[in-house]
């Protein structure tokens, strides 16, 4: 008998450990997977902007103003018989993105507003909305329309004027007006990645900062 509860208290204190063990590793896995996952999500949330961002210069290409308000999250996003999105996108909480504009019935700029999950992102700054962006500056990401600043109305500590070189390059421009620059884009190094289009390009190099 005394040998039959001596296995038994050897067999518990195996399951135990096991138990430890396995509740060590995955409060490891968690720790891994849990950034990885936001990253994920982040990288998500960038493609997004990048596609609204597509149907958005659509839209203002036909009806010389950006809409008044975007679908809901999962809708078509349509004027008359032209689509601009079969399925629009939202956050990966299910909530919309943060849209602004003039507020006109004929916007002429706009703003498209989240806010990512890796607060370290180097995107964050390099979209311009390090101090926050948005009319409460309560957002750390976004886009907007080349004719208004991301952060425009947020505390900045340095207002750089960059621009699509001739080459193709987003780089700081000094004067961009002296260069004919058709988009000037204040501390986004990103020149929200529209620099590959030649139409958007500045004619020369002449203010470029040195």
């Amino acid at each position: 008998m005394a040998k039959a509860n001596g296995e038994k208290g050897f067999l518990l204190l195996e399951l135990l450990l096991v138990l430890a063990i396995i509740g060590v590793l995955g409060g490891l896995l968690f720790v891994y997977l849990t950034p990885q996952l936001l990253k994920a999500q982040d990288a998500k949330t960038k493609e997004d902007m990048i596609q609204i961002r597509n149907s958005l210069t659509e839209y203002y290409d036909d009806y010389h103003c950006f809409p008044t308000s975007l679908p809901a999250c999962g809708q078509t996003f349509k004027s008359g018989d032209e689509v601009y999105f079969n399925s629009f996108p939202c956050n990966s909480d299910g909530t919309p993105y943060q849209y602004q504009t003039d507020g006109s019935s004929c916007p002429t700029w706009y703003k498209l507003l989240t806010n990512l999950k890796m607060s370290n992102d180097p995107s964050i700054q390099a979209s311009g909305c390090g101090n926050g962006c948005g009319t409460k500056c309560n957002y750390n990401y976004g886009i907007s329309s080349s004719n208004i600043a991301i952060n425009d109305g947020c505390p900045q500590t340095v207002q750089n004027k960059y621009a699509c070189s001739p080459s193709g390059a987003c780089v700081i421009y000094a004067d961009p007006q002296m260069s004919q620059c058709p988009n000037v884009f204040i501390n986004d190094p990103t020149c929200q990645n529209t620099c590959s289009n030649p139409k958007n390009r500045c004619h020369d190099n002449r203010g470029k900062q040195n």
